[in-house]
């Protein structure tokens, strides 16, 4: 398929280099903080989340902008193939299996983080995936999320003036490859978010935090409290 060709030879020239590449290191950067700016940097300053789960890891990119303190961080991934085989930090794990986002294959309350990176809009079963993710993180840890504004105004004219061009001169159709994979729109992300954390889920835009999520790029999502109360889609 072609989105798995372009994933393996191209995704990283066309996202990780350029003006792509230097939104994409602020976008993981944003991704460790926590709410506007009177409250940045308060997940850097959490000594207690040693135990990380990041789901659909991709290429293992976002492991480095991980500033708090942590004993071992678990990434994984549908496509295992896609995460490096080695990590420069020994406390940086590759699940060498298959890992659905949507039925994880870990213990209730066993991680103390959980971070998702772009992973939401591709689901089948968001909803699901977002209960299960409330399963496995502990009371009192944290959960990060990265909501792209689909199909914002900004975001769609970014995307045509960044993305698309180079993703074009690779030989690819950026829109084809887009809503093949991006099957989720951000208020309906959004309120699953909000129907299944409730008040523990603080919601930023980015990178106009004050302005509606039409005129943003992304929405960073950080939970904590997580106490297992809230109300359960049963699937």
């Amino acid at each position: 398929m072609e989105n798995d060709q372009y994933h393996v030879a191209d995704y990283s020239k066309v996202c990780n280099t350029g003006a792509v590449g230097l939104v994409s290191r602020f976008l993981h950067r944003s991704l460790e903080s926590f709410g506007l700016v009177v409250r940045r940097n308060r997940i850097l300053r959490r000594s207690d989340l040693l135990k990380i789960l990041e789901v659909g890891a991709g290429g293992g990119q976002h492991a480095q902008y991980v500033r708090h303190s942590f004993d071992r961080l678990i990434e994984c991934d549908i496509r295992p193939e896609n995460i490096p085989n080695v990590a420069d930090d020994p406390r940086i794990v590759k699940e060498f299996k298959p890992v659905d986002a949507q039925n994880l294959p870990y213990a209730d309350n066993s991680h103390d983080r959980l971070i998702a990176t772009c992973l939401l809009a591709h689901l089948s079963d968001p909803e699901k995936a977002l209960e299960e993710w409330k399963r496995i993180v502990r009371p009192g840890g944290v959960i990060s999320i990265f909501v792209p504004c689909e199909p914002g105004f900004l975001l769609r004219i970014s995307q045509s003036m960044t993305t698309r061009r180079k993703q074009k001169s690779l030989g690819y159709n950026g829109k084809l490859l887009h809503y093949r994979e991006h099957r989720n729109h951000h208020p309906g992300m959004i309120t699953f978010i909000r129907q299944i954390y409730g008040s523990d889920a603080r919601v930023t835009n980015y990178p106009f935090p004050f302005l509606s999520w039409n005129f943003n790029l992304w929405s960073i999502v950080q939970v904590e409290s997580l106490h297992k109360s809230g109300k359960t889609i049963t699937h």
